[in-house]
């Protein structure tokens, strides 16, 4: 600071250069990094959310495999000695609804997707009924003793 001839002091010349060349370099800064965020979101693959699966890629596999073969999640887990939770997670990331994915879709601010268990219910319907009323029919026949 340098003070003038009418008794006021005022910053020199180098000082004002300096905050003005601050100000430019913070501004570059700041536009730099909100360019880099909106780059990740859309170019860099997400990162998982949560800790591992306590499942390796075959027996997620084998777990798919058992769902859409419309057993239980109760019933693939015993089967296959794993946590009901890990298979809930398995067959939830099939549609996008398991906890992991629905904590991503909130960290980048998108709406939370919503499993519609009814449909699902109501698509498996006819696989069961069918199967159900085939063994039925079955154990008609063998118990009128015509097999």
């Amino acid at each position: 600071m340098t003070l003038k001839d009418d008794g006021q002091w005022s910053n020199g010349e180098y000082v004002k250069t300096t905050l003005g060349i601050m100000d430019d370099h913070s501004d570059l800064v700041r536009r730099y990094n909100k360019l880099v965020r909106d780059f990740n979101q859309y170019a860099v693959p997400p990162k998982p959310v949560g800790r591992p699966l306590a499942a390796s890629e075959a027996q997620q596999a084998q777990v798919i495999k058992h769902h859409k073969a419309g057993k239980s999640a109760r019933w693939i887990a015993e089967e296959m000695t794993l946590s009901r939770r890990t298979v809930t997670t398995i067959i939830g990331k099939l549609d996008g609804s398991d906890r992991n994915t629905q904590k991503r879709r909130r960290q980048l601010g998108l709406e939370p997707k919503r499993k519609d268990w009814r449909r699902a219910a109501m698509a498996r319907l006819p696989k069961r009924a069918t199967a159900h009323f085939e063994k039925g029919h079955e154990l008609l026949k063998e118990a009128k003793g015509l097999k």
